[in-house]
């Protein structure tokens, strides 16, 4: 065998672990550039949360409307 001292057991629990709450990239109500298809779009952060493991951003895009 190698090396490699991970066993499949260390990556499961590795993977289960919550991002820290402090972790995230952008707070609410900050400026960002944000994708929209295959454009890029002038945005701010309406909400972030933790969503499977994964920070999950809410945006709106500036300049459109809410209809």
């Amino acid at each position: 065998m190698g090396d490699d001292s991970t066993t499949d057991g260390d990556k499961t629990t590795a993977n289960r672990r919550r991002p820290d709450s402090n972790s995230n990239i952008f707070s609410d109500g900050e400026k960002v550039l944000a994708y929209h298809g295959p454009r890029i779009y002038e945005a701010k952060v309406q909400k972030a949360e933790i969503r499977k493991n994964e920070w999950k951003y809410f945006v709106h895009y500036l300049g459109w409307s809410k209809k």
